[in-house]
């Protein structure tokens, strides 16, 4: 509320005429303070505003935030790690697992053809009945899922060894170490396979070629 205060001053003269001085006002203007009224005399300066919206962002909020582009970036990196990597697939676990078979039945075969004694013979003659059955299945199973089979192919080392042992007079020595240490090998291909592959049908087919395979190594299956 704004008052105006007045002070008026008259002057006379000592002489008898009397003359009339011009008064001095002298006006003071105050302020009665009332903090109902701050407001619009002292109004509060507008909030600063965060770029990212609002009227700013706590620390844990923005805790937050960093916390959730963090796990987002690393979930990227691993998907592109996994894309890139060029590791094997499970295709290529199971293409291996073919491939080996498709070696012990031929080596077999040779052994059958070639093995002095009756003990590499018989082996020779019941891993080439046992795996040509896997074989079959596993060929099937791989068709239904959209897996080619490619042709097998020869190894000239492995061919090489077993023509060296014939002229030394040792085949059946050699080929009986030669097959244990294949279906050693070829037992934890299956296994690899059998654990990377999401298909049950496929799951059931690689569980009984390698308790099949344990049976000719002369272990107990561990799947």
């Amino acid at each position: 509320m704004l008052v105006l205060f007045c002070q008026f001053t008259v002057i006379q003269c000592s002489s008898a005429s009397t003359v009339n001085v011009p008064f001095v006002v002298k006006c003071m203007r105050t302020m009665e303070p009332n903090s109902q009224y701050d407001f619009i005399t002292n109004p509060s300066p507008p909030p600063q505003k965060s770029p990212l919206g609002g009227a700013g962002l706590s620390k844990k909020k923005l805790a937050l935030f960093a916390g959730g582009g963090a796990l987002l970036l690393i979930i990227i990196i691993s998907v592109a790690a996994s894309m890139f990597s060029g590791g094997p697939t499970n295709t290529d676990h199971l293409l291996a697992v073919a491939a080996q078979q498709n070696e012990i039945i031929r080596v077999s075969d040779v052994a059958i053809k070639d093995a002095k004694g009756i003990e590499a013979r018989n082996l020779a003659m019941t891993t080439k009945l046992s795996l040509r059955s896997d074989q079959s299945s596993l060929t099937t199973a791989l068709k239904a899922q959209k897996v080619k089979v490619p042709k097998a192919e020869k190894n000239a080392k492995t061919d090489q060894m077993l023509t060296e042992a014939t002229q030394n007079n040792r085949f059946d020595e050699v080929y009986l170490k030669f097959i244990q240490a294949e279906l050693v090998d070829y037992q934890k291909k299956l296994n690899t396979a059998y654990k990377t592959t999401i298909s049950k049908s496929l799951k059931d087919t690689l569980r009984t070629q390698y308790e099949n395979a344990s049976i000719l190594i002369g272990v107990d299956p561990e799947l």
